[in-house]
């Protein structure tokens, strides 16, 4: 595999093209070629999981158009002129009729033209069931993961259901962080040599040159995609909620972090393979006494939940038995038509008491802590919809270039191998213990990012006592 950001020299050493850099206090020794080196193991570790994470992006930010395609006259529906939707109560009444078994864990309520969507449970998972809030007629019964952009929201947050999936996709961002950092030197260390590539025509030229611009471009984007990633990660985003509840640094505001239960309500109901709303998810959910009056229904839900001025259109959880609440979220997750798609600011959740129909408790962005509200808006920008049209052209734009930098990275890679053995790294040695600096900088990325941590020092370990040690391994690695 190759180095992500550029590949500019010709295909023999790095140092051949650009000389070695002497640092005040230090021996001569050659940065960029030790800097190249860092770029190309670090791109062994990110480029398959930025393919993933670009096209499965992709997929994500166009869900809209794609997911009907799969699934003609299910999630898109004709609307008849002059028609109204229906009250949610008639939609729930036809989910009842033709799944009498099934109980009802969630709604999301649609906008004009598209399918009211309710979560059923069956057999300890759920399904997704879409009624025609028009006629009131079922239009289907999927599975969440028949659905595109929820099969590529899985893989975009974790490449298998296992643990080690997440582990391996914070590893790969960590490294992202190093990859990106390292193609910076390269390319403004290297960009005379390109041009003069460039000007001798040589034989992949344009395509490396084109390749370290792509880099140039989205590096920043990456930087800041990994950063504003984090707090979905499975040990540091876990580790740092935890940590910040238990030091009374809470990222929630005025509610318990960690011990709060509308993630758990959220994660049991959604019938997506989304992740809980970062923030709003750490509401805590009140319970109610038990009513001798009956139940109120959904309908008295949305019509209290619009007094609090929870921006619809609405997602639903409904109780989860005799003491459960209805928790009806004006959120930034569920419909692009809610104002709290593109304005997290607008975000709000309230909670109503199935016998009566008041709400309990109410939970908005004004709510959150100045944490959680910075990293609110990040995850809005990192999903493309903060700006509106200009955020999903410019994520479009983004995905697309991080593609290229996928496919022309063993491009050259190949076309610089020509001739050499073993997988042609480039060959020069990171000073990691005879630069304080470097080491100064590595030891805090290692201790603000653990899995970044562990994985450098089990790195430099199976260099220094395995690798220099074989010759065989040496001459693989091409290791000085």
């Amino acid at each position: 595999m190759p180095s992500l950001v550029t590949d500019p020299h010709p295909p023999v050493q790095a140092d051949a093209a650009v000389p070695a850099t002497r640092l005040p206090g230090t021996r001569n020794r050659n940065w960029f070629a030790a800097f190249w080196r860092w770029h190309f193991y670090a791109s062994l570790l990110v480029i398959p999981a930025l393919f993933v994470l670009s096209l499965s992006g992709l997929v994500m930010l166009y869900k809209a158009q794609i997911d009907p395609i799969f699934h003609p006259g299910v999630i898109v529906v004709d609307v008849p002129p002059g028609a109204h939707r229906l009250p949610l109560s008639q939609q729930e009444a036809a989910v009842e009729a033709a799944f009498p078994t099934r109980t009802i864990a969630s709604l999301t309520d649609g906008t004009e033209g598209t399918a009211t969507i309710f979560a059923t449970t069956v057999g300890g998972g759920l399904r997704n069931v879409y009624v025609n809030p028009y006629t009131g007629q079922v239009t289907g019964d999927l599975a969440p993961l028949d659905l595109p952009s929820n099969y590529a929201s899985a893989w975009h947050k974790n490449f298998t259901s296992t643990a080690f999936g997440g582990i391996a996709m914070e590893l790969a961002a960590c490294w992202a962080i190093v990859m990106a950092v390292s193609g910076y030197y390269l390319f403004f260390k290297g960009w005379k040599a390109r041009r003069q590539r460039v000007l001798r025509k040589a034989r992949g030229a344009r395509l490396s040159t084109t390749h370290a611009w792509a880099g140039a471009l989205a590096g920043l984007g990456i930087l800041f995609l990994v950063v504003s990633g984090l707090p979905w990660t499975q040990v540091w985003g876990s580790s740092v909620q935890s940590w910040a509840a238990g030091h009374g640094l809470s990222l929630w505001g005025n509610d318990p972090g960690a011990t709060s239960t509308l993630g758990k309500t959220l994660a049991k109901s959604d019938g997506t393979t989304n992740a809980p709303g970062w923030a709003i998810s750490q509401d805590t959910v009140p319970k109610t006494a038990v009513g001798a009056d009956g139940k109120v229904g959904v309908d008295a839900a949305v019509t209290a939940a619009a007094a609090a001025g929870i921006p619809q259109p609405y997602f639903i959880a409904f109780p989860e038995g005799p003491t459960g609440v209805y928790s009806v979220l004006g959120d930034q997750w569920h419909d692009s038509a809610n104002p709290a798609y593109t304005d997290v600011s607008k975000e709000a959740a309230a909670h109503v008491d199935q016998y009566t129909g008041k709400v309990i408790t109410t939970y908005a962005y004004n709510d959150y802590s100045p944490v959680a509200q910075a990293v609110s808006q990040g995850i809005a920008i990192h999903e493309g919809r903060r700006f509106g049209a200009l955020s999903s052209t410019a994520s479009t734009a983004f995905c697309l270039a991080v593609l290229f930098l996928c496919a022309s990275a063993p491009v050259m890679w190949w076309r610089r191998r020509k001739g050499q053995t073993g997988i042609a790294a480039p060959k020069g040695r990171m000073p990691v213990y005879s630069s304080w600096g470097l080491a100064a900088v590595l030891a805090v990325l290692a201790v603000a990012l653990p899995v970044f941590g562990i994985s450098l020092v089990i790195i430099l370990l199976i260099d220094a006592l395995v690798i220099r040690r074989v010759p065989a391994l040496r001459r693989l690695l091409n290791t000085n």
